[in-house]
């Protein structure tokens, strides 16, 4: 199995059964597609996570839900906006011949972020950092998306802050 394989393999239990579903028979992708479109929903499942934290937050300090807001603003721009162009430009797969991916933006599960402010923020700083070392994966297995190094980046930046922030 390869490390995309087994990297995929760990993101699709975050997604629902429904959704794995829905691409495997109705649209399913191919080459890159399944897992640039893994990681997308990855991020963007954390800055729901992120965004319900930061509605219902319980003991972050002021300074704290700043950086809430920071983070997941940042994440929309830096991450979620360059997977999203990304998609746009892989093939849909077989099922779609000549046209492209794109991102749907649909719910596959409940998003809702752990209600102690210690674990919530670990798992933040967790996801981050698996999602930014499967772009480094990624890269390494000969990835052609350009936008891939920049959210690798942006998502280990994002991890250090959200990290320092919450000790």
């Amino acid at each position: 199995m390869s490390r995309v394989a087994q990297w995929s393999a760990t993101l699709i239990p975050y997604c629902s059964k429904t959704w794995v579903t829905y691409l495997a028979s109705t649209c399913w992708k191919t080459g890159l597609s399944v897992p640039i479109s893994n990681l997308f929903y990855g991020c963007y499942e954390l800055v729901m996570q992120i965004l319900s934290r930061l509605m219902m937050h319980t003991e972050e300090t002021e300074a704290q839900l700043a950086l809430l807001a920071s983070v997941s603003m940042d994440l929309m721009t830096d991450v979620i906006g360059p997977l999203g162009e990304a998609l746009t430009l892989l093939p849909a797969g077989q099922s779609n011949p000549g046209m492209n991916d794109g991102p749907s933006f649909r719910f596959t599960r409940g998003g809702t972020a752990a209600p102690h402010q210690t674990s919530a923020w670990k798992l933040f700083v967790e996801r981050m950092n698996e999602m930014s070392a499967y772009c480094g994966i990624l890269g390494m297995q000969g990835s052609s998306i350009p936008a891939l190094a920049g959210v690798k980046a942006s998502l280990a930046r994002y991890a250090k802050q959200i990290s320092g922030a919450s000790k």
